[in-house]
């Protein structure tokens, strides 16, 4: 199914990337003002309290997200107009392949940027999407809700495991990336890698000591590595990169026994992560509230994805900065009618949420109501975009998901994500209504 994706995004951007502005027009420089500034200015600029923001973007930036979805819209009602075109697109990745006359398309998952410069509906080569809305076809009975497509290449990590046993499942890994010529270091490969990877599995384990609760809890744990040819880690994607590589870890359920006994985990760190999954546990619920206009777009909020960093002295907090992401934390809701869970913090730490800056030495601390504040904010942008992916349903296809990517300042304020930069935080919304 990703293959038939892939060909017709490749359409979609020839279609929709006319919408984005050349820097150097007199289009770009006025697009700024059409967009609200705190949907792209962060509390730490100088220059961010200047004029008070507007909550809702200008005409002229709504005609160009609607221009885009519509463009989604006619991608994929040209492709029902006409499927042997579709067909033959499909004939190089199918060849011989008997059932190929069987192929259909069944769905799609298109990305575009919203930037100062413009709406880009296509990011050629390096970028951070804003928006990310997977299509699906219109049917008499609702389908399963989208699951992300598991990562062929990527390691599957279990608390069960030993620090052998990590570096054991890594080997084939290292000699596949070393196959491929592209790494020309490869003891400083093997020490990034096996370094990077003792810190994911530490991590895991400190997670796995979390009590279950129901509504707001973790989900999962995500890293992605790049590594340059030198072996080193590299926060770039696309040109300059030499292989990347993906972890994986999710919570087991309850039913599949107790915690396990192997915990090597410094307490300090278990206590910092039993903190910091409680706050953020208990702040979701708190900015969902008096979002009506999510409701209002048939759309919820039902998992979110922070980027989060380790210090030198074994403190969890948010990334603020993309070379202190280490991994991807997963929230995920379950139940919505469960009430917020009740903090059992006893200190004053409980009124701040840590973030971790570019050095990993350092470590700041924002105050809940800010965080929950900007996490407010993030939700209305969401909405707005929900909105606008509903407008765009047409007899046979509507947007079932949509995803968007967010940066963090040291003012607890969300904006959307930099288009040459890397979100820090990322949130789903799930469609609802029939």
């Amino acid at each position: 199914m990703l293959k038939k994706y892939s060909i017709c995004l490749i359409g979609l951007g020839i279609a929709v990337f006319a919408i984005g502005c050349s820097s150097k027009s007199k289009e770009a420089t006025s697009f700024a003002d059409s967009l609200p500034r705190s949907w792209y200015k962060l509390s730490e600029e100088k220059d961010a309290e200047e004029a008070p923001p507007s909550e809702a973007p200008s005409e002229k930036t709504d005609r160009a997200v609607s221009a885009v979805f519509d463009s989604q819209t006619a991608i994929l009602e040209n492709v029902d107009a006409n499927p042997e075109v579709a067909l033959d697109s499909f004939s190089a990745l199918t060849e011989g392949a008997p059932e190929r006359k069987h192929w259909r398309l069944d769905g799609m998952i298109a990305s575009f940027s919203v930037s100062v410069n413009g709406v880009f509906g296509a990011l050629l080569g390096n970028g951070t999407p804003t928006v990310k809305g997977t299509w699906q076809k219109v049917r008499a009975t609702p389908p399963l809700a989208p699951k992300a497509t598991p990562k062929k290449d990527a390691l599957y990590i279990t608390t069960e495991m030993t620090e052998a046993d990590l570096v054991a499942q890594l080997e084939p890994a290292i000699r596949s990336s070393l196959a491929t010529g592209s790494i020309h270091d490869e003891k400083a490969l093997r020490n990034n890698l096996h370094e990077r990877g003792k810190k994911f599995l530490t991590l895991c384990q400190a997670l796995r000591s979390l009590k279950f609760l129901p509504g707001w809890h973790v989900e999962g744990l995500q890293m992605q590595l790049s590594f340059n040819a030198a072996g080193q880690v590299t926060q770039l994607v696309g040109v300059g990169v030499g292989v990347s590589l993906y972890f994986d870890w999710q919570m087991p359920e309850e039913a599949e026994g107790p915690e396990p006994q192997n915990t090597n985990v410094d307490p300090k760190l278990a206590q910092n992560v039993s903190q910091f999954a409680q706050i953020i546990a208990a702040e979701l619920p708190e900015a969902v509230k008096d979002t009506p206009e999510l409701k209002k777009a048939g759309f919820v909020f039902d998992s979110i994805h922070l980027g989060v960093g380790l210090t030198v002295g074994g403190s969890i907090g948010l990334a603020q900065a993309s070379g202190a992401v280490m991994a991807q934390l997963i929230f995920k809701k379950e139940d919505e009618e469960a009430a917020a869970p009740v903090s059992t913090l006893q200190d004053s730490s409980g009124e701040f949420i840590n973030l971790v800056g570019d050095r990993h030495d350092r470590l700041y601390r924002i105050e809940r109501k800010h965080f929950r504040k900007g996490l407010h904010h993030a939700l209305r942008m969401g909405a707005y975009f929900a909105k606008k992916a509903r407008k765009a349903d047409s007899a046979r296809w509507k947007i079932t998901q949509i995803e968007t990517e967010l940066d963090l300042s040291l003012g607890g304020n969300i904006a959307l994500a930099n288009v040459s930069g890397m979100g820090m935080i990322v949130l789903d919304f799930d469609r609802v209504d029939p």
